[in-house]
């Protein structure tokens, strides 16, 4: 008999904009718990839908396969975890590359993986969490000297966005912990977001910074493969792979000086990222156009949850209408404020694509709407006035 306190419900839902959803939830006892369908054959979990196909190696916890709508997108031992040479310079001053391996981090035994899962016996480094109806989660067990990682893996039952949970214990000093999706092919072009736009990286291995995604857009078949981050800022891209830094562990305020070793050798230097870190990443794949169009939208979702309250309405009243709709993925309401004079409320409009496009901004509470035109990255700021219910447009001055 299994005795699991804490228990998570996982289920699929639409939130309505602007308004609270309640979900009930009841249970009912079943005569014993099903066993995943989903489990390790010949060495491999293989995880399959209409649109997707993936393949998660037994023996190393990687993926093999990242297939999506039939079309591969990474090469075996995908999302690997790298330990990259670094050094006690607080602020890597004089590096623009963290390129040379010191290792990777590798499957732990059983024995081993029973201790750092918190366990009484041995575990296999790789199983099968949880293989319901709306998701199936596999996770990985490694380490790396002193340094552990728990990942897990959180494959979709309907679409194709794919979780990535990287648990990291970090005891390394002077090294630099990187996650690796190595490419099929090396006609790749990397794009990642930046303030109000979409910037081109180089390919050539060094340290660069986007915001909450970033991308790969294979120039010959024009399909993308995208990665929204929820915090995670640093990137790398080669000509075939895409690397996410994770952490850094030099010590504080200390840079280079001459010959001799930067930090003092005789006591305790404190480095940085020691300790427990949580990363989330969400892989999707599909056609150019289609990606990125929707990615700054999910990305969006990702990093402004909606909140999750023990809140029991019983459903009478009146429901809230919401203040501001528009009809396309690729426009972002990147503020909605009251004006900075008088009592008017100011939205804010960004195209995210590098498109010349239009929305309809809807707006329930004032039952107005506008057709608003943007052009390549525009940023367009719209006053409303609710009492005579006009929609004008400003500057970003509100002028």
């Amino acid at each position: 008999h299994k005795v699991d306190w804490r228990k998570r419900v996982v289920f699929a839902a639409e939130l309505e904009a602007g308004q609270m959803s309640r979900f009930d939830c009841r249970m009912k006892v079943l005569p014993a718990r099903k066993p995943p369908v989903l489990k390790a054959r010949k060495g491999t979990i293989r995880f399959k839908t209409n649109q997707l196909d993936i393949v998660i190696n037994a023996r190393t916890g990687r993926v093999d396969k990242f297939c999506v709508e039939g079309i591969h997108y990474c090469q075996k031992n995908a999302f690997g975890l790298y330990v990259m040479q670094d050094n006690e310079d607080s602020w890597g001053m004089d590096t623009k590359n963290y390129n040379k391996a010191a290792g990777r981090f590798k499957l732990l035994d059983p024995a081993a993986a029973g201790q750092f899962a918190g366990g009484q016996g041995r575990i296999g480094a790789v199983r099968v969490v949880e293989d319901g109806p709306v998701r199936s989660v596999i996770e990985a067990l490694f380490g790396y000297e002193h340094s552990f990682v728990c990942q897990r893996y959180i494959l979709p039952k309907a679409g194709t966005e794919v979780g990535i949970e990287t648990r990291v214990f970090w005891q390394q000093k002077d090294q630099m912990l990187k996650l690796a999706i190595p490419l099929t092919s090396s006609d790749w072009k990397y794009l990642g977001q930046v303030p109000y736009g979409v910037e081109e990286f180089a390919g050539d291995g060094g340290e660069i910074a986007a915001q909450k995604w970033v991308a790969a857009v294979d120039r010959k078949q024009k399909v993308a493969l995208t990665c929204i981050n929820e915090g995670t800022y640093s990137f790398d891209f080669t000509p075939a792979a895409m690397r996410l830094t994770l952490l850094r562990s030099p010590a504080y305020s200390c840079g280079p000086v001459g010959e001799r070793p930067w930090a003092p050798q005789d006591y305790f230097v404190p480095r940085m990222d020691q300790g427990e870190h949580v990363f989330r990443f969400y892989i999707n794949a599909g056609r150019k156009n289609r990606r990125l169009e929707e990615v700054s939208f999910e990305a969006q979702a990702r990093n402004e949850k909606p909140f999750a309250l023990s809140f029991f309405p019983e459903g009478g009243g009146v429901k809230p209408k919401p203040a501001v709709l528009i009809d396309s993925p690729a426009v972002q309401v990147s503020a909605v404020k009251q004006s900075e004079r008088g009592r008017q409320m100011v939205i804010r409009l960004h195209e995210t694509t590098g498109k010349k496009r239009s929305t309809v901004l809807r707006l329930p509470l004032v039952r107005k709407s506008k057709k608003v035109n943007l052009g390549p990255y525009e940023i367009k700021t719209l006053k409303v006035n609710p009492a005579a219910g006009t929609i004008i447009q400003t500057n970003l001055l509100e002028k």
